[in-house]
């Protein structure tokens, strides 16, 4: 999606030709898409908008459309004048438009909050695209003592990574859960599909008389917020436990609320390995 030749709204119809089209089918037919979504939009859409982001945007009813257009445009001009990041990435854009789904948002200013929290999220530097870029050093609590990584995490991957090399460390640590005691025990299976994996976990008791384990399966994502971006919310697959390595769902109580109404599957709880690291304490959110 990223790879096309004409990146801007304005651009599209010189792709529309007959023997291009029959070269790049795929592609056309997604122009075709955008075209026929926004030709009423052509006043709003300015350069700085990309063809990536208008296809995501392209299904919204045209109410949401005209706002989040009008969105963008006024985040671009923010963005101009700050070197801190670069522009807002289309992972950025799923996510405002999956809570746009969920939350009632009704003018501008409301969404053009909600994108300037999310691409204010840690990330990498400007330039870093392409580059070796090492994440932080990991802060961690007494409990941990030395683990394998001595940086943050910087991916999914390297999340999973991390997580896997203190699992040792985690059976030991319960926390309360639908009125339980648990803690992790050890991974059913991991897998490319979601959910990412299934786990086993272990009830706190006296003794190890009658002991059982309870099986969950649980999702990795770096931020809390990529559950939603990713589409997790549509699965019909159960989901017990977002495991990532920071939460940066902060309206995720509002966002149930509305889930609830709507008869939707609610969110799972999260657990943020990076407040785990520092408190010892297995807290879900």
């Amino acid at each position: 999606m990223n790879d096309y030749k004409y990146s801007t709204y304005d651009k599209i119809l010189q792709f529309l030709t007959p023997i291009i089209l029959i070269q790049y089918y795929a592609t056309h037919v997604n122009y075709i898409t955008i075209y026929l979504n926004f030709k009423d939009f052509e006043d709003i859409i300015g350069n700085d908008i990309l063809v990536t982001h208008l296809l995501i945007l392209s299904d919204l009813k045209e109410s949401k459309k005209k706002l989040f257009l009008q969105c963008l445009v006024e985040l671009s001009k923010e963005l101009q004048k700050s070197s801190l990041r670069p522009p807002y990435e289309s992972g950025d854009i799923q996510f405002a438009k999956s809570i746009l789904n969920y939350v009632d948002i009704q003018d501008v200013k409301q969404l053009l909050a909600l994108l300037k929290e999310i691409i204010a999220l840690p990330g990498k530097p400007k330039g870093a695209k392409n580059k070796t870029y090492r994440g932080s050093i990991l802060q961690k609590s007494p409990v941990f003592g030395e683990l394998l990584f001595e940086r943050e995490p910087i991916s999914e991957q390297g999340l999973v990574g991390l997580f896997c090399s203190m699992l040792h460390i985690l059976q030991n640590i319960f926390f309360l859960h639908n009125g339980l005691e648990i803690a992790f025990h050890n991974f059913e299976f991991i897998q490319e599909a979601f959910p990412d994996g299934s786990m086993n976990f272990i009830e706190k008791k006296k003794s190890n008389i009658g002991k059982k384990l309870i099986p969950f399966n649980v999702e990795f994502e770096f931020f809390s917020k990529n559950y939603i971006s990713h589409g997790h919310l549509d699965s019909k697959e159960p989901c017990e436990f977002i495991i990532c390595w920071e939460n940066n769902l902060k309206d995720a109580e509002k966002i149930n609320e509305n889930l609830t109404k709507a008869d939707k599957k609610i969110l799972p709880k999260i657990i943020a390995i990076k407040d785990v690291l520092q408190t010892g304490k297995i807290e879900l959110q």
